[in-house]
């Protein structure tokens, strides 16, 4: 057992929002800071599994993280409002984007995809990008073979289903905030914020 502490350089507050593990059981934690000045750069933190810091890194004067997703090699992406970056395992920032992000996923492969306002952009390792869904999303989840769910709002709320090459293949009229597979794919959709409830569709839909 272990606790940890985080104090800007500025003193501001600092508000940690996200949290996320890797195989080796490190942890990163991320958030953004305030002070008298206004909003500060977020952080991105990495702990051992024994609570000793081993880095911090700092992005974007009043970005505030949504969402974040560490891959098997240790790579860390950080996507929020407004942005997105990628982290290599030391902390050192390979690329970053300007687009507003509020859900992503990655598949076995460490292929990323992330929903903005315009839809589902697809992202390999390299961070060549790829549109593939004009829709955008509340979450995302990717099955073993590259097909698609979605949680979403368009004029109600639905579970969509595409192909790997961005085809719809089933819509349920019927969604949520959160999704996860399990390990025979089925999709396990939370309902909305407020209530308890949550439902499950197969991979026919």
């Amino acid at each position: 057992m272990w606790s940890a502490r985080y104090d800007s350089p500025e003193k501001g507050t600092d508000y940690p929002l996200l949290i996320a593990l890797d195989p080796s059981g490190s942890v990163y934690v991320t958030g953004y800071s305030s002070g008298s000045q206004g909003f500060l750069p977020s952080t991105t933190l990495k702990y051992d599994a024994d609570g000793s810091q081993r880095w911090a890194v700092r992005y974007g004067i009043g970005f505030t993280p949504l969402c974040m997703q560490v891959d098997r090699s240790g790579n860390i992406y950080v996507g929020g409002f407004p942005g997105l970056v990628k982290y290599d395992n030391q902390g050192n920032q390979l690329w970053s984007t300007t687009d507003v992000v509020s859900a992503m996923t990655l598949d076995r492969q460490g292929t990323l995809y992330f929903s903005t306002s315009t839809g589902i952009i697809k992202v390999d390792s390299m961070g060549v990008r790829q549109a593939l869904i004009d829709s955008s999303a509340t979450d995302i989840a990717v099955d073993d073979s590259g097909s698609v769910y979605l949680t979403l709002y368009d004029g109600g709320q639905f579970t969509k289903k595409y192909s790997p090459s961005g085809s719809l293949l089933w819509s349920y009229s019927f969604g949520g905030t959160q999704i996860r597979l399990d390990r025979f794919g089925n999709a396990i959709v939370k309902r909305p914020y407020g209530s308890m409830l949550a439902f499950k569709l197969t991979p026919a839909g």
